[in-house]
């Protein structure tokens, strides 16, 4: 055996220099990192938090690519459909008014009747009603008593149906204050009076709807900006199955949390970003893998050339992906539940493995932090791995901004909230809004001590 005498005065060395070797290595991946997030911002690309007015036009699919269109052979087609003469509401008759043809003379004969379908509507415009109210006075106790006039508040210029229509245009398909006033055929102040008196009469009921969110075995929750009175300001969004509540408020703080969520435990699961504003949320989290999948796919972009980071990105990118759609199998609950244990080790094993990028380590970090807010999924099927909800969601409110720059007032923002929060959870209930809303108004009208909100959420207006 032959002995090999070391230094250890060089072994000492080329242990400083093998380190001082990683430093570099890792300093040189930082720098990379960094020019690259440089250029993106020249560029005005944000990557994962990149707008959706800055990222680019998706180019169309070729000819030869496009799938065909139609229902496929064997299925049943939901094309359109001639009516039968009973279904129609009106039938018309539309005559040849020449009887000799206009090319050479000759005597028109008769070919039969062909059947055309056509669905319209008439002009959607304020009617004015002059009602003769009957009064009759008793000479007994000097009272004088009225004909009650139906589906018009005490006081009111505007009727029940009116004000029902002006409301789910406004709120529901988001159409802009004045082109609301232009199709009905009234004054915006009118309008701003409208949104104002039917706020009071409804005042209380989205504070009933928070106590069933909070009640709610899963609830998601996003927010985005709106302009309140020319200030930034936030909509958030705060949504389960059957209940929708929005709020319009001047602040993106933990605040509005704890308002909507309350200070007590809930039983729920709050499914939302990482905004740290949620970390007050009396309940447990679930973070979006949607998210973090954007983070995942971004490292790719920061380092085109890495090896490393090509082999974790193509790794976690399946098993986030495979989270989100795992839910929506049909698949039973034993085998769901042990396919999520089964990517839930994996991940494990891709978050704690050894690596040298920087940006891998990144991502590494979140999970191995806040491994107790990312695996609610494994343990309850009801709990989706993404945000998608409160996405699909809070998007109404972006396209409302759009359409109307936001709210004039922070009186105009609240209601706002209120009225989004009663007209999108009757939708989430299969709710007609304009019907429920018109029979609570006809019915505050007789009585304004009724419960607004047993009117509009739990009592079945007549046939």
């Amino acid at each position: 055996m032959i002995s090999i005498a070391i230094c250890k005065e060089c072994e000492k060395k080329q242990r400083k220099i093998d380190a001082l070797e990683r430093k570099a290595a890792l300093l040189e991946a930082r720098v990379r990192y960094l020019e690259n997030k440089l250029e993106k911002l020249e560029k005005g690309s944000f990557g994962s938090s990149t707008p959706s007015s800055l990222i680019p036009f998706k180019e169309n699919t070729k000819e030869e690519e496009r799938k065909p269109r139609g229902c496929k052979k064997g299925h049943k087609g939901y094309g359109r459909r001639t009516i039968e003469d009973e279904e129609a509401d009106r039938i018309e008759e539309v005559r040849v008014e020449i009887d000799t043809c206009p090319e050479c003379g000759c005597k028109l004969v008769s070919k039969g009747i062909d059947d055309r379908t056509v669905i319209d509507m008439g002009e959607v415009k304020a009617e004015k009603i002059k009602y003769k109210v009957e009064k009759k006075y008793c000479p007994m106790c000097k009272k004088v008593i009225r004909g009650k006039v139906k589906g018009v508040l005490e006081k009111s210029l505007y009727g029940n149906q009116l004000i029902a229509i002006a409301l789910w245009l406004y709120y529901s398909q988001r159409m802009p204050l004045n082109r609301v006033c232009d199709v009905l055929g009234i004054r915006s102040s009118a309008l701003v009076s409208i949104l104002k008196g039917v706020d009071d009469l409804f005042s209380g009921v989205d504070d009933k709807l928070i106590k069933e969110l909070r009640g709610a075995r899963v609830i998601h929750a996003d927010e985005t900006g709106w302009r309140i009175d020319g200030k930034n300001g936030y909509m958030w969004l705060f949504g389960s199955k059957d209940v929708s509540i929005y709020r319009v408020e001047g602040t993106r703080s933990g605040r509005i949390v704890k308002e909507v969520l309350g200070e007590k435990k809930l039983k729920g699961v709050l499914v939302v970003d990482r905004y740290g504003g949620y970390n007050k949320a009396p309940c447990e989290l679930q973070y979006c893998y949607e998210h973090l999948k954007r983070e995942v796919e971004g490292l790719e972009e920061e380092f085109p050339d890495d090896e490393e980071v090509k082999v974790f990105v193509d790794n976690m990118r399946h098993l986030l992906i495979k989270a989100m759609q795992l839910r929506k199998e049909k698949i039973s609950d034993e085998k769901y539940y042990k396919m999520a244990k089964g990517i839930k080790r994996m991940m494990e094993i891709e978050v704690n493995r050894e690596v040298e990028n920087v940006g891998i380590k990144g991502i590494q970090e979140i999970f191995r932090k806040n491994w107790d807010r990312l695996y609610k999924w494994v343990e309850d099927r009801e709990v989706p791995a993404d945000n998608n909800e409160s996405e699909r969601e809070i998007r109404l409110g972006v396209i409302s901004r759009k359409v109307s720059f936001g709210s004039q007032s922070v009186e105009g923002a609240k209601i706002r909230g209120r009225m989004m929060s009663i007209i999108y959870t009757m939708k989430k209930r299969g709710i007609d809004p304009v019907k429920r809303i018109k029979y609570a108004l006809d019915e505050l009208a007789i009585d304004r001590n009724k419960d607004p909100y047993k009117l509009l959420f739990h009592s079945k207006p007549p046939d």
